[in-house]
């Protein structure tokens, strides 16, 4: 009877820990989702790793006022410039994986994670992708009084001048910085690269005539163009941009093939659940979907995007591509 009763309580035993694991297994991936759909109970942040006033800034406020009406929670933006974006873009990916700290990236922040020289941060260990929020052309601007009136008076002045004419760009590994030395690589010119913390810095300088050149995002140029402060003289991409349709590019300038873009995403921290990143794609195509939302981004000079973040994991790997091999042909130095 004794040994009875012992098989008895040791089955019992085996039960209990058997539904405590069950249990704890189903809670486990339970938990991901139903934070999902309680997603945000508190302010959402989104990190700059650039000054305020340029591209990326101006895209994380606009989709921070719209993400914020949507969620009912306030979404912050976190300017955190310095040391080639690193500061900003390794707080991002040291935060919490609870989808509330997020990472407004470019290409120099793809650049600098791992293309360059040695960084704390890895994109592709680091970070996921959420969604490409915009895409935009580079363009080539200088002061109205500027003896650059088209890209062939800058190829015939650069090359009788070498090294003579400063360009400024919102950094080292910029898609602006990108675009000049794709320019030089093709032309065989040379010019003199200023990199700056930011993109409004470096515009403030061109219009101030401390730099003969200003190689930037449409999107933050436009009010200068507007305002008579700047003129553009190309763009950098296949097409001519929309709001900015008398403005020839590279490529029928005589430069066949040159396209650079400019771009913005969301990136979160590596561990974020799949639930949680699918939840901020979502309503993050929602807000890109609005017309409002559309007008003004193509009205400064940038086109709405959208998609999967398996669709941004496969341009980042595209433009991954691209970069290597013109850091290699320039030896860009990330210093």
């Amino acid at each position: 009877m004794q040994h009875f009763l012992d098989r008895l309580r040791q089955c019992l035993d085996r039960m209990q820990r058997c539904l405590v694991w069950s249990a704890t297994f189903l809670l486990a991936a339970v938990s991901p989702l139903s934070a999902a759909q309680t997603f945000p109970q508190r302010p959402v942040k989104i990190i700059v790793p650039f000054t305020p006033g340029g591209g990326p800034d101006i895209a994380a406020r606009m989709m921070g006022r719209h993400l914020s009406d949507l969620w009912g929670q306030p979404v912050l933006v976190d300017n955190r410039a310095g040391a080639r974006t690193l500061i900003g873009t390794e707080a991002a990916a040291r935060s919490p994986a609870d989808g509330y700290t997020l990472l407004m990236m470019t290409n120099e922040v793809l650049a600098n994670t791992g293309l360059g020289n040695a960084s704390p941060v890895v994109m592709q260990r680091d970070l996921a992708p959420v969604i490409l929020v915009q895409a935009g052309v580079n363009v080539i601007a200088v002061r109205p009084d500027s003896p650059i009136k088209s890209v062939k008076d800058l190829l015939a002045l650069a090359r009788a001048n070498p090294e003579k004419f400063s360009y400024g760009t919102p950094g080292v590994g910029s898609s602006s910085h990108m675009t000049a030395e794709q320019l030089m690589m093709m032309s065989g010119i040379k010019l003199t690269h200023v990199p700056y913390k930011g993109t409004a810095q470096s515009i403030t300088d061109g219009a101030a005539g401390v730099i003969s050149l200003v190689f930037a995002a449409a999107q933050p140029l436009k009010p200068l163009f507007d305002s008579n402060k700047l003129r553009p003289v190309a763009v950098g991409s296949m097409k001519r941009f929309p709001t900015l349709p008398d403005v020839p590019t590279l490529d029928e300038s005589g430069l066949t093939g040159f396209d650079m873009s400019t771009f913005n995403g969301l990136l979160a921290p590596r561990a974020t659940p799949a639930a949680l990143i699918a939840k901020i794609n979502k309503d993050s195509e929602a807000v890109l979907a609005r017309k409002d939302v559309s007008d003004i981004m193509i009205n400064s000079g940038a086109l709405p995007m959208g998609g999967s973040p398996e669709d941004m994991g496969r341009f980042l790997e595209k433009r991954t591509d691209v970069l290597k091999k013109l850091i290699t042909f320039a030896n860009i130095s990330f210093d």
